[in-house]
């Protein structure tokens, strides 16, 4: 059931985009010159919501024309066929699309490539098929994912933020940060719960339950709490991501926890704190939720280097120490080999990108979904059932979509 809704709302936005795309090529570009801008953001479009689509499922149907069906004709197309098709529309995409900073949820040029740069990092590494088989990727798209992250780097649109917290009090009031690329947008116009509800989830605990007065709600995820000891104790970021207290109820009032196995994750706060003059609940909050920061780019441009090159290059260094020295860290030691530079770019990207989306689908990439999982002795999966099964790397297809179109489950 979970699933049922995100499958139902990538198609629902691939058939906007090719509806889209399918009445502006009728039309004479050549006479209506915003056409080309249009027709390539929706390919991007497109190409992103195919993007999500195969790392959540695996094989899905490649649909690209306008359709009203509700049963989807033929069978699964090979996750192959889709990247080729993701990677032809972003690349198509790419120079067409408007070199914007904040462009209010909209994918520009940075953004199209930001998204390029993310899918040659993914197909680098492994991902399992509909059948179980756990493959590895093609290695010669490190390079390409390393340009690709560089030409992002270099455009100078964005800006690499000074203050980490910062991020995300800008995107809890709806104000456009330098350093992100593409985010969701939320809004509320006073009358309806069109906003996001991020606080309530992702925010402090009330020891008496949510309410719109004061800084918490009834409850949020604990980190785990083995994970907590492998973190530099100075990160700065530890501090904004999870909160090592509760509010009183219904009020701002913050008490400690006595132990760090109560400590919550708390990214997507109510801010400003002690402030309730706006009057928000947790249905209508402003906050928008990233998809891609700059961050990512630099990360992600080290890690590229280091698999392309055989080893960590001084830019990788370059890249990966300015995020530390953002957190308070010291920088890498040099010398490090290929494999311990590897190693620090996931941890470090475990607690950067923590509450962002990222790191499932980081660690099926990396090929240590299991290995990591079952890392966690404390956690429920192993106490109660011994580890987790590689199966769930895939999500389940939705039922009714097995029944009414004779398609076989992930395993």
């Amino acid at each position: 059931v979970y699933y049922k809704a995100p499958f139902a709302c990538f198609y629902k936005g691939i058939n906007f985009a090719n509806n889209l795309i399918a009445a502006l090529e009728k039309r004479d570009a050549t006479t209506e010159t915003w056409i080309p801008a249009k027709v390539a953001e929706a390919k991007a479009a497109r190409a992103y919501y195919y993007f999500w689509l195969v790392r959540l499922f695996s094989d899905v149907p490649l649909v690209l024309e306008p359709t009203t069906s509700s049963k989807f004709e033929g069978t699964r197309t090979p996750v192959p066929e889709i990247y080729n098709q993701i990677m032809e529309d972003l690349k198509a995409a790419e120079d067409m699309l408007p070199d914007v900073a904040n462009a209010d949820g909209r994918i520009t040029k940075g953004g199209c490539k930001a998204i390029l740069a993310e899918v040659y990092v993914t197909m680098a590494g492994w991902r399992r098929t509909p059948d179980g088989q756990n493959v590895e990727g093609d290695a010669s798209y490190w390079a390409l994912a390393r340009d690709k992250a560089k030409e992002v780097l270099d455009m100078g649109t964005y800006t690499f933020a000074s203050d980490y917290t910062q991020i995300f009090k800008d995107l809890a009031l709806d104000v456009y940060n330098p350093e992100m690329i593409f985010d969701v947008p939320f809004t509320f116009n006073g009358t309806t719960d069109d906003g996001s509800t991020f606080p309530y989830f992702f925010g402090p605990v009330s020891d008496g339950g949510a309410d719109p007065n004061g800084g918490a709600k009834e409850g949020a995820p604990s980190p785990l709490i083995e994970w907590l000891r492998e973190l530099e104790p100075n990160d700065k970021r530890i501090d904004w991501n999870i909160a090592k207290y509760y509010y009183k109820a219904k009020t701002w009032d913050k008490v400690n926890y006595s132990d760090s196995s109560q400590w919550v994750i708390a990214k997507y706060r109510k801010w400003p704190d002690g402030d309730d003059s706006h009057g928000f609940y947790w249905g209508n909050y402003l906050y928008n939720f990233p998809l891609i920061r700059l961050t990512e780019m630099k990360m992600l441009y080290a890690e590229a280097a280091n698999e392309a090159n055989n080893g960590p290059t001084s830019e990788a260094y370059n890249q990966i120490n300015d995020i530390r020295r953002r957190a308070g860290l010291l920088d890498l030691p040099s010398g490090l080999t290929k494999d311990q530079f590897r190693a620090k770019v996931m941890a470090e990207e475990s607690i950067e990108f923590l509450g962002e989306g990222k790191r499932h689908y980081d660690l099926v990439r990396w090929g240590n979904f299991k290995q990591m999982m079952d890392k966690r002795r404390l956690s429920s999966w192993v106490l109660d059932y011994g580890g987790v099964e590689e199966e769930y790397i895939n999500a389940p297809l939705p039922q009714e979509e097995l029944d009414l179109n004779q398609w076989t489950q992930n395993k």
